[in-house]
């Protein structure tokens, strides 16, 4: 006998007790998952952002958040708990470790997520399709990167899956309790980040759309009447509101966009886009939302509007203030694995031969959050700075590419199987590769990890996280070592990737290191190191 038998059969009995033991291989999956972000973050000192992330956080747990802290959210809170309790058991932890406890609630929080992005894809593809979708969340090292981080990044992500997934089950089962459960999770998913209200029309055309075809019922289902829709979209407005509310401490203040705006051009460096564009008397009447919450939309706009509130725009060697519509697509593809973007490939493939894109449809609305997202951050966001303000995409992209194992072609079956098989493995080298430095992450389109930064900077690759690799890298190589020269000098000189692209300095102060010289090491992939002979000496 052949091989070939023994080896269908062993794989066939492989599969069937992979899918059998879905929820275990589940679980170790996302133990794993933990380990992997507590353990790779221990050593990551504080980024750009955290900081004002626990700030808010702390003044939200002491019931004072009466204006807006830039653009952060409530949420953090979560982090801000653990610093807080040290403190009230009167513990004393190091800066290090106080940092690392404020991080964890995230990585919880992130095994939740990854939880329900098996549960969702299982439900409709099978305990394999449930698996392979959690491979692609549990070896993304963009969730692995901000899974590990004070910051609200993934909780955006988090919750808006929560949310539409609840309130597509509302959709299919309505009753009182998943009316409120969808709500509610609606509602503390505008407490994680402003994306959070792009999730508005998506379920509003899913609703319509559902709605749509109960008013013309099949054989054996029933209708909606007209009283029901109006009756509970008022009850998930309500408790929407509510949450939002509860989220910033019960101070909803009732302030008007003519005293918010008075208050942001008093205290920030907030300018409206016209003189008289509040003075009007729509703009005086009060709204029923916390005054920081609405602060908070009104500081975003002027940010994507003037460009301000972060540092230059960067892609591929050149600054812009207001960034390039193409930025997101491009910074995808660069920062996801490729593995993760041919199975997406797959799975859109398989979507058109099956012709299963409606969008009442779960799958329709996997693609829909996605692409009703990534338009507005192409067109209206000049925040162009990192590859995390896709985040709330990804979790729906992976449920949405379990189908890639539930279906098999009718010619091709090997070949397709073992595709699939081979990007599984793929997957996790080509992420643990970059263990511990996954916020630095870049596919294999970016061979040269020296040359990262030709690419894209800012928080796709510098976000404060290295400096503890730095000083490792200072201990263990004695002699004369130049951190961040203003001026070109000799020797052994390491900069920021930050600092060499002109996103945190002039442009011009670099150009001599970034067209004379090439990087020979570094620390971590943030900090470059380069040998500038005396020769070479201006």
């Amino acid at each position: 006998m052949t091989p070939w038998p023994r080896l269908s059969r062993w794989r066939s009995t492989a599969t069937s007790l992979v899918t059998e033991r879905s929820g275990v291989t589940a679980a170790l999956l996302l133990v794993l998952f933990a380990l992997n972000c507590a353990i790779s973050v221990y050593d990551d000192t504080v980024t750009y952002d955290e900081p004002g992330h626990l700030e808010i956080g702390s003044w939200l747990l002491g019931g004072s958040v009466d204006h807006c802290r830039d653009q952060k959210m409530p949420i953090t809170a979560l982090n801000a708990l653990p610093g807080a309790w040290v403190k009230a058991l009167g513990l004393s932890l190091s800066d290090k470790n106080l940092l690392w406890i404020s991080r964890l609630p995230t990585v919880c929080f992130a095994v939740v997520v990854g939880y329900f992005v098996f549960e969702w894809s299982r439900k409709l593809y099978g305990g394999r399709g449930g698996l392979f979708s959690l491979l692609l969340f549990v070896f993304c090292p963009t969730t692995i990167a901000h899974a590990r981080m004070a910051a609200n990044d993934l909780y955006c992500a988090g919750f808006s899956l929560l949310a539409v997934h609840s309130f597509l089950r509302y959709l299919d089962a309505p009753s009182r309790r998943s009316l409120l459960r969808a709500a509610a999770l609606m509602g503390v998913a505008q407490l994680t980040k402003h994306t959070a209200l792009l999730l508005f029309p998506v379920l509003a055309v899913t609703f319509v759309v559902r709605t749509w075809a109960r008013w013309r019922p099949s054989p054996g289902s029933a209708s909606w009447p007209p009283r029901r829709i109006a009756r509970d979209g008022v009850v998930y407005v309500l408790v929407v509101w509510a949450v939002l509310n509860v989220g910033y401490g019960l101070r909803p203040h009732f302030a008007t966009l003519a005293e918010d705006s008075a208050w942001l051009q008093a205290n920030t460096e907030f300018v409206p886009a016209t003189p008289r564009q509040y003075d009007s008397e729509l703009a005086k009447i009060p709204i029923p939302l916390p005054r920081a919450y609405v602060e908070a939309i009104l500081f975003g706009q002027y940010f994507n509007r003037t460009g301000r509130g972060h540092g230059p725009d960067y892609l591929f060697g050149e600054l812009r203030p207001l960034g390039w519509w193409y930025y997101f697509p491009v910074a995808f593809a660069l920062k996801t694995p490729l593995p993760t973007l041919l199975v997406l490939g797959m799975a859109i493939v398989v979507t058109v031969r099956k012709k299963r894109w409606g969008l009442g449809s779960d799958e329709g609305v996997l693609l829909l959050v996605p692409f009703v997202v990534l338009v507005f951050f192409c067109s209206a966001c000049s925040a162009d700075i990192g590859v995390r303000y896709l985040l709330p995409i990804m979790p729906f992209l992976y449920v949405f590419a379990g189908k890639v194992v539930a279906f098999t072609p009718s010619r091709w079956s090997t070949g397709w199987n073992t595709s699939v098989l081979v990007l599984s493995v793929w997957l996790p080298i080509t992420s643990l590769s970059y263990f511990p430095h996954y916020i630095s992450y870049f596919n294999e389109i970016s061979w040269n990890r020296l040359l990262l930064y030709e690419s894209l900077s800012d928080s796709n690759l510098q976000w404060g996280q290295d400096d503890g690799y730095l000083q490792q890298y200072i201990d263990t190589h004695p002699g004369r070592v130049t951190v961040n020269p203003e001026s070109p000098v000799t020797g052994t000189v390491i900069v920021d990737t930050n600092r060499l692209t002109g996103v945190t300095s002039d442009l011009e102060t670099y150009r001599w290191l970034r067209e004379g010289h090439t990087p020979v090491s570094r620390a971590a992939y943030s900090w470059l190191v380069y040998e500038i002979p005396e020769r070479q000496s201006p």
